[in-house]
């Protein structure tokens, strides 16, 4: 325990598990770096992370298990997942004046809301279709069957711009007679959605129960140029005609491309996936289980821009909803590390961040070296009530530690070290003090850790 550091700061105002911590760079919509933390009680608190205190505390009505929260960049837009099976966004408005009712700088407003299936452990993901008309669409689980994936599209302030533009969206029998496996697939599906995360603009990746992470995006318009059709099992009848039907230069509106497929995980759940947003070339992101692997992950998009599927090239479902390559590579690199069950993996430009089941925070080099152990532990004052003590001493390690739920970093960005116009935002309401502190905050590392009793612990790296 000699090598675990104390936090430098505590922040302590949930009085229940933290589920999200999302970190706001935002200079433009605010003059100071941001934390967001939400709990299983429906609250959400801004924190100025200089001053270490909160300036806007929302509280969602009822007090809804809230699963997950997104920021949408720079639109003063927070996405929010609860588990009173409704998906939010809201905004993030300035008041006029603050008073006693209304004690905040700031107000959220709801800008769209939707039911949707909340009852297994995955979040959601979003994409911004157009920048004028707000348009979005939510990738999230199909609201009766966990394992099935709906897309939405909508407009923002528009509740009836709602528009499902795919239902239950099944992945298994494509991937089935891509992997071609018999010895691998002895299950006949790929188990519940465990976790989404937005890859790119148009890239959705998901990881399943069963270990296996696809990635996936939608063509709007796609000309299927004539060939052997893919043998992907039917069934129903009307898939049956459905593929009997197709002529030979069909256009199909929003066919989902299958981008990449993994089985690294396999047949492990997938518990935790990451970006890596600061890589110059190629796209990375990094996946983790109940076992010591993480996942490395390198999509090579060979269809980039491309119009038309060949059936020469390509497997397509039998309803024409999907399509995959037929030369897809199956992902497999991964690195053994230390741990086990790493429930929580964020990746910086230097660093990993690694959140285990057993509540230890990891901090990894690039070469997943061990730089920084965390490990916040419950008082050594046990107190026993029992007449005759306590002779098969049950007072288990794990009772002594907390939860780790949720894990975040903040370094500063290459664009706020050298850009004139970061830097004149960054010095705009600042007194020589407050500066002070800023630039000392922005020149180091900073690590936060969330635990299921509310507290969030910051740590200088």
């Amino acid at each position: 325990m000699n090598n675990v550091r104390l936090p430098d700061y505590t922040l302590r105002l949930h009085n229940s598990e933290i589920t999200s911590l999302v970190i706001i760079s935002d200079f433009e919509n605010f003059n100071t770096p941001i934390l967001l933390s939400s709990d299983i009680e429906g609250k959400i608190i801004f924190w100025d992370l200089i001053t270490r205190r909160p300036v806007f505390i929302h509280i969602i009505e009822k007090s809804p298990h809230i699963v997950s929260v997104e920021y949408i960049t720079n639109d003063k837009l927070y996405a929010v997942l609860s588990k009173d099976h409704k998906f939010r966004i809201f905004r993030l408005t300035e008041n006029d004046k603050i008073s006693f009712e209304n004690e905040y700088k700031y107000s959220f407003n709801v800008a769209f809301e939707s039911p949707v299936n909340t009852l297994n452990f995955a979040n959601f993901a979003i994409q911004k279709l157009n920048k004028e008309e707000s348009k979005f669409r939510l990738i999230c689980c199909n609201t009766q069957d966990a394992e099935g994936i709906d897309i939405y599209d909508f407009k923002l302030d528009e509740i009836n711009s709602l528009k499902r533009i795919k239902k239950n969206l099944n992945f298994y029998d494509i991937v089935n007679i891509s992997i071609n496996d018999s010895e691998l697939f002895k299950f006949d599906k790929l188990g519940v959605v465990m976790k989404f995360i937005q890859f790119q603009d148009d890239i959705v990746i998901v990881g399943y129960e069963s270990g296996f992470i696809i990635g996936f995006r939608i063509h709007e318009n796609v000309q299927l140029l004539s060939g052997p059709s893919a043998s992907v099992k039917t069934s129903s009848l009307s898939e049956i005609l459905s593929e009997k039907s197709r002529d030979e230069n069909t256009v199909i509106a929003n066919i989902v491309e299958i981008v990449y497929i993994s089985k690294i995980h396999y047949p492990n759940p997938v518990l935790n996936m990451t970006l890596d947003t600061n890589k110059t070339e190629g796209l990375t992101f990094y996946s983790s289980s109940v076992d010591n692997k993480i996942g490395i992950h390198d999509i090579n998009l060979k269809n980039e821009g491309n119009t038309s599927f060949d059936h020469a090239d390509f497997h397509i479902s039998a309803n024409n909803s999907t399509a995959v390559r037929k030369d897809i590579s199956i992902g497999l690199k991964n690195i053994d590390t230390e741990y086990e069950k790493i429930g929580l993996i964020e990746k910086s430009r230097g660093k990993f961040i690694l959140g285990t089941w057993r509540g230890t925070t990891c901090i990894l080099d690039n070469e997943f070296k061990l730089t920084e152990k965390i490990l916040r532990t419950k008082s050594n004052m046990l107190v026993n009530e029992s007449a005759v003590g306590d002779i098969q001493n049950t007072a288990r390690e794990e009772k002594k530690i907390y939860k780790v739920t949720s894990v975040g970093y903040f370094e500063c960005s290459e664009s706020l070290n050298g850009d004139a116009t970061s830097t004149k935002l960054i010095n705009q309401s600042r007194n020589i003090g407050s500066q002070r502190r800023l630039n000392a905050f922005l020149q180091s590392f900073w690590v936060f850790v969330g635990y299921n009793d509310g507290c969030i612990t910051i740590h200088k790296n």
